[in-house]
């Protein structure tokens, strides 16, 4: 699937597009399987707001927390007045749905076990995938919330860290008007993890996240915007630091994305918000048919 130039690039810069990775076919499949989602949703069942920032209200939400195994959904902060009640129509005020659609949706799961997907961690090397969690993320027209600058190593932090990349893909253009993907270039190599998204136990049994070690306020000019077309996936690199501005153009920026743990020598942090359960095991790529 990659050249060894496209490895090499990926292993120089911490991220990589790959253009046309999906056929504008399995683009709509997603993006009329999320809808059907969404038309069957109650909002009223599902009142969680979501953000990228430190003062997220999930960080004590077990509505999130126990969300790995299960297909959830999250409002964009903006979305719900002070009553807990939509001020738009529910597919707009929507910021994600997760965090098991690999597994639990045909159609997704489709594409996330494809031999395309396979081929692709194979050049990269991974010895032993298996899907972490998967996200539905909207980004809609005017109210898509910006995502600051963050490492995703320190939400699932592994040992050695280069163990865990994300695959995003882009179900409409993707640019600097809707918020596109932008990335510090060798950043998961130059910019140490120095903060970690930790659960800790509560007194009655459940969990919070706490968030440990330095803010980091990186120097907005390091950045480069990485757009995207239709079909285009972007491999990220667990400790590249990378954001998104929010979306205040005319046009929604839904994407697909799932994390890969590449599980042979490697040792995921028992202190992540999300592990493998029960009912859903990290799957493996590689000897799952679909």
């Amino acid at each position: 699937m990659l050249s060894e130039d496209g490895f090499e690039k990926f292993l120089e810069d911490g991220f990589l597009l790959v253009p046309r990775f999906l056929a504008d076919a399995e683009v709509e499949s997603l993006k009329k399987e999320c809808r059907k989602i969404v038309d069957e949703m109650d909002p009223a069942e599902h009142k969680s707001r979501f953000s990228s920032g430190d003062r997220s209200e999930h960080l004590i939400d077990d509505y999130f927390l126990t969300s790995g195994d299960k297909i959830r959904f999250f409002f964009e902060p903006s979305a719900m007045d002070d009553d807990g009640n939509l001020r738009y129509d529910k597919h707009q005020s929507l910021n994600k749905i997760g965090h098991a659609l690999h597994w639990l949706n045909d159609e997704f799961k489709k594409v996330t076990f494809n031999d395309k997907v396979k081929s692709l961690l194979r050049s990269l090397e991974m010895v032993d995938p298996v899907i972490i969690h998967s996200m539905y993320i909207l980004k809609s027209s005017k109210i898509g919330a910006e995502v600051p600058p963050h490492q995703d190593a320190t939400y699932l932090y592994c040992e050695p860290t280069e163990k865990v990349i994300g695959l995003w893909i882009a179900l409409e253009d993707a640019d600097e008007d809707n918020g596109c993907l932008e990335f510090i270039p060798g950043s998961h190599n130059n910019d140490p993890i120095v903060r970690r998204s930790i659960r800790v136990p509560t007194p009655d049994g459940r969990y919070k996240l706490r968030n440990i070690g330095p803010q980091v306020n990186y120097d907005d000019t390091r950045f480069v915007s990485v757009p995207a077309k239709k079909g285009d996936l972007i491999v990220i690199a667990g400790q590249v630091v990378h954001k998104s501005k929010p979306n205040t153009s005319g046009r929604d920026r839904p994407i697909y994305t799932f994390h890969v743990l590449d599980n042979h020598e490697s040792n995921f942090s028992e202190l992540n918000w999300i592990q493998p359960s029960e009912v859903l095991p990290f799957k493996p790529v590689y000897t799952t048919e679909i």
